[in-house]
């Protein structure tokens, strides 16, 4: 019996049981350890950001010297937990409505919170990609049921990271870009600056929204950004920014990223191509110009074809939400550290998609693609960070989410052109009958 005779033979309340009892399975076996276990890097630095900005916020410049902020993590009560803080001063809010509870406390209503917004975030793509009139609950309960397999997500919540957050935010830019109301879509910035000012998460969407010259969005975010950091600056002073500003240059050159765990374009070339005695003591050959070169074609080359693939502005609100879908597909590989987490800001891609594929009933070839995409895409840090990966050529095959990105990316850049065409045809089909008849009336 196929998938579909099965579903069929459920019936809508045998389908809303099944999903039910998935995300019960899910809260058992994932998000109560998640809750029981507050000694992870991630969640440490988020709550000891945050206490520092409840308690001495002067101090908040000093979280960019390493071995201070360890014994600041150490004196928050974590065991056996070695983080550092490389983020905007201003992600130190993110954890204050919990930071005056101990560790173990905070840990659960992080948890907690991050199982709320990833559901949030659900609800909110399914309002954004749902038909009017359509049912939402049925939806949601099935996409929630189906995200459960989506690894990412369990790594987030498993190190209590901030990427729950981060996703509820995405989708709030991609439900508010694609309202039918052309004159509110500017709203769209204000979750995009949150995400800036927060993580400096969402950088690459703003040269797109530029291309697509949506001045409105651009200024909603940028003014949202400044306004957060300006509310924030009675305990994030200038300093602390100043602090920030002198450290940004190690993205460029610290040699951590060249490990598997970092699933991007300059892990790839960097650990093929840049010999470290710590991090890529096995690379095929050490040219840290072409590995550098190499990253840059490549960002390169997908920065010019979305531009040129981009709908942002377009009144078809499908040719919109493919093109929010394709930019998302690449909003993680093409920063210069991602570990797992970090791809739970690729899942709106992944959802576009399917629903794209659900709804115009693609060819199998094409299902096909997407299902490797996703599967590349929830390939766990075990197998890819296995040592046997690690030597020389042998590396290319420790980043499927690196290539699963990029496969999604074409999928839905694909899907994008099919209907940017569709709809040049449609216009000019509708424009001839007018041509002819201006033509029989000057004859």
């Amino acid at each position: 019996m196929s998938p579909s005779a099965i579903s069929a033979s459920l019936g809508p309340r045998g389908r809303g049981l099944v999903c039910g009892a998935v995300l019960v399975v899910y809260g058992v076996f994932v998000v109560a350890p998640a809750c029981r276990h507050p000694n992870t890097n991630g969640f440490a630095a988020y709550y000891t950001a945050s206490r520092i900005l409840l308690q001495t916020p002067r101090d908040l410049k000093r979280a960019y010297d390493d071995l201070w902020f360890q014994e600041r993590i150490d004196a928050s009560g974590f065991a056996h937990v070695r983080d550092v803080y490389f983020q905007p001063p201003t992600m130190s809010l993110m954890l204050v409505p919990f930071a005056w509870l101990s560790p173990a406390r905070a840990r659960i209503a992080w948890i907690i919170c991050s199982v709320l917004l990833w559901w949030a975030g659900l609800a909110l793509l399914v309002k954004t990609l749902a038909r009017p009139g359509g049912g939402l609950v049925a939806p949601w309960l099935h996409l929630a049921a189906l995200t459960t397999l989506y690894v990412p997500l369990a790594d987030n919540l498993r190190q209590g990271q901030g990427y729950s957050l981060l996703f509820f935010v995405l989708c709030s830019v991609l439900y508010l870009a694609r309202q039918p109301n052309p004159r509110r879509t500017w709203l769209a910035g204000v979750p995009l600056g949150f995400m800036l000012v927060l993580k400096m998460a969402g950088v690459w969407f703003w040269p797109f929204l530029l291309a697509a010259r949506r001045w409105g969005v651009l200024t909603a975010g940028a003014v949202t950004a400044l306004g957060v950091a300006i509310f924030a600056a009675p305990v994030v002073d200038g300093e602390a920014w100043k602090r920030f500003c002198q450290e940004l240059p190690r993205l460029a050159s610290d040699p951590v990223r060249y490990v598997t765990g970092y699933q991007t374009v300059t892990s790839l070339t960097g650990h093929l191509f840049v010999f470290n005695s710590r991090w890529s003591s096995t690379p095929v050959a050490n040219h840290p110009r072409l590995s550098i070169g190499l990253g840059l074609v490549v960002t390169g080359a997908a920065l010019i074809v979305s531009a040129r693939l981009q709908r942002l502005a377009s009144e078809d609100r499908d040719a919109s939400a493919l093109s929010w879908g394709m930019l998302t597909a690449l909003c993680v590989s093409l920063t210069p550290i991602a570990e797992s987490y970090h791809y739970l800001l690729v899942l709106p891609a992944v959802v576009i998609a399917l629903w794209w594929a659900t709804q115009q009933g693609v060819s199998r070839i094409s299902w096909a693609l997407l299902l490797f995409a996703i599967v590349l895409l929830i390939t766990p840090y075990q197998i890819y960070d296995s040592r046997h990966l690690q030597v020389g050529w042998l590396a290319l095959l420790a980043y499927p989410r690196l290539y699963g990105a990029f496969v999604l990316w074409g999928w839905l850049a694909r899907a994008l052109t099919i209907r940017s065409t569709a709809n040049s045809s449609r216009i000019e089909d509708a424009a001839m009958p007018r041509v002819i008849e201006s033509r029989s009336t000057t004859v």
